[in-house]
């Protein structure tokens, strides 16, 4: 065969002239151009979902505040027994392990007990919604005066706290002042309550570091034990809210007539700490409970008062 004038004969033909792989970079662009838009279609459906779907409930159940005054209730855990109220004022740092909403606050407690933490000259408690790990505890700052509150049943439930909470609380178990750790001037501001209730943190120049004997804590007297009288008057005045929420526009809109029977725990010291309601209509029944958990209810007694309150509910006859 003749020598092409073209071929040189000391290199090989594909060495002279570049492979053509035009077909195969057109062919990697599509892959990638199918890769990128399976991509968008994924994220679009997932802004689609979190927008269709409600956002999940937080690990403790929010329940609305009825209440801003704590036991007597006795508190024990890995870090001892604390009655509360006390002789003298108290911090409560209250708290769910592992709650994905109180990290921040979490972060903001260990930052704060790594640096010496606030002195202060009164008990400063940790209680845990259920049991909590100790070690788990020590690595977020909060094992100091570690108790557990079992159930909820005397602190978080009866204060309806949903979140990281400190408060401090007077000698008659009253909160006088609730705050968070993650909040700027959070130190500050759990100081300014615990002078205001006549107990000075070291490094208070003018005062010193203590409590002032025989303190008189914050607060009206004592309500008196709730009595019959009492409680119509409260039943009486926010039955109507009841009505207009959840009769006249709620739940019952569309009945001819209903009845309801609100069983009602009164917690010692006040405030709603159980309701449960029965009925004509479950939806009805719920609404009734919503609304009776923010009832302000005073009970001036040692003793929890359980009162059942019915309600009867019947559309008036139009006129001809």
């Amino acid at each position: 065969m003749p020598e092409s004038p073209y071929r040189d004969d000391d290199k090989a033909l594909r060495d002279l002239i570049p492979p053509d792989d035009r077909r195969k970079r057109a062919a990697m662009l599509v892959v990638a151009s199918m890769v990128a838009g399976g991509a968008l279609v994924l994220l679009g459906q997932q802004l689609l979902r979190s927008k269709a779907e409600p956002t999940p409930p937080p690990l403790v159940q929010p329940i609305p505040l009825v209440a801003g005054r704590i036991g007597p209730v006795t508190l024990t855990g890995p870090g001892g027994t604390y009655r509360v109220p006390g002789d003298r004022p108290m911090v409560l740092h209250v708290w769910l392990q592992g709650c994905a909403d109180c990290m921040p606050a979490f972060d903001s407690m260990f930052a704060l007990q790594s640096t010496g933490g606030m002195r202060l000259p009164v008990d400063e408690i940790n209680v845990s919604y259920g049991r909590a790990d100790e070690a788990w505890a020590r690595d977020h700052g909060v094992s100091k005066g570690l108790v557990y509150d079992i159930g909820g049943r005397d602190v978080v439930r009866a204060l309806g706290i949903d979140t990281f909470t400190t408060l401090v609380v007077d000698t008659r178990g009253q909160v006088v002042h609730k705050d968070r750790p993650d909040r700027v001037g959070y130190a500050v501001r759990v100081e300014e309550a615990l002078r205001k209730l006549g107990c000075y943190p070291g490094g208070d120049d003018k005062t010193g570091f203590g409590c002032a004997p025989a303190l008189e804590p914050i607060g009206t007297a004592e309500p008196p034990p709730l009595g019959p009288k009492t409680l119509q008057e409260i039943v009486a005045a926010r039955s109507r809210t009841i009505n207009k929420k959840c009769w006249s526009s709620g739940p019952g809109d569309g009945l001819a007539s209903a009845h309801a029977n609100a069983r009602i725990v009164i917690a010692a010291g006040g405030g709603v700490a159980n309701v449960e309601v029965t009925g004509t209509s479950p939806e009805l029944n719920g609404c009734i409970a919503n609304e009776v958990r923010r009832w302000e209810i005073p009970n001036g007694g040692r003793e929890a008062v359980t009162v059942n309150v019915p309600f009867r509910f019947s559309r008036a006859e139009p006129r001809p």
